[in-house]
């Protein structure tokens, strides 16, 4: 019940932004991808979510070559938050999160997915905003209505042997402390509740005391894999970032 990459690189101008890649993550754990700047991590989860065909090697979900889940299907199994999510149209917010929910049509009810969606609105508390227009909302605001829509996409399993897949660039880049705080402790849950959860993040003190695992990137190899508190140490860090001196990572 897996999400991984299997030996896999991605080359772009001749050269390989990702580099025989090998990376497992498992439901139940919060896994975060860290490293620099174009180190690869945003790479390798576009190809562990299926938008990007590697060059070599492979991504499989559940044991199948994630290339092989008809969109639709892949839909009900991994939601995904990218960088730069981009709408342009006036809809309404309670409309944008309603999108997700597109990969269920014939499948559920409407009442079921007014029910999810209104369950998310409140957890995400976009409750005050939820009529307003989501052309009008700040950076912030706006993050939280992409994390809310796709967690509508996979609120539900699609059938008891499936797992729920979150997969998240950079989803606090433009958020304020309480909210990144708060985001990070749901993600937890989720990954607590048995979602599987990978993310791309960049502030390794939320790192540090919100993830299970980690895996580092440096020049589009895999630096180092495991357990956050094993992995994640002032050593490690200087040397993936090429620091000058130990990074402190205390409290």
């Amino acid at each position: 019940m897996t999400l991984s990459l299997d030996s896999t690189s991605v080359f772009r101008g001749g050269r390989a932004i990702l580099d025989d890649a090998s990376i497992t993550c498992a439901p139940g754990c919060f896994t975060a991808l860290c490293g620099p700047n174009g180190a690869g991590k945003t790479t390798a989860l576009s190809v562990m979510s299926g938008a990007l065909r590697a060059d070599k090697g492979r991504a499989t979900l559940e044991e199948r070559n994630i290339r092989s889940f008809a969109s639709v299907e892949l839909a009900r199994r991994r939601a995904v938050v990218s960088q730069n999510s981009v709408l342009t149209f006036p809809f309404e917010v309670h409309e944008v999160i309603a999108m997700g929910r597109a990969p269920h049509y014939g499948r559920s009810t409407p009442k079921r997915d007014r029910q999810i969606i209104a369950e998310v609105i409140d957890l995400m508390g976009l409750q005050t905003f939820a009529e307003r227009r989501f052309t009008t909302l700040s950076g912030g605001e706006r993050q939280r209505v992409h994390i809310a829509r796709a967690l509508v996409q996979v609120w539900e399993a699609p059938d008891e042997d499936a797992k729920r897949w979150l997969l998240l660039d950079e989803p606090t880049a433009a958020l304020d402390l309480k909210h990144q705080i708060s985001l990070m402790r749901l993600l937890q849950r989720l990954a607590s509740d048995g979602w599987g959860v990978v993310a791309v993040l960049h502030d390794l003190h939320l790192v540090k005391s919100h993830t299970d695992e980690v895996i580092l990137f440096k020049s589009g190899a895999i630096a180092a894999a495991g357990p956050t508190k094993e992995e994640l140490t002032a050593g490690r860090v200087k040397d993936v970032f090429d620091l000058d001196e130990a990074y402190s990572l205390s409290a």
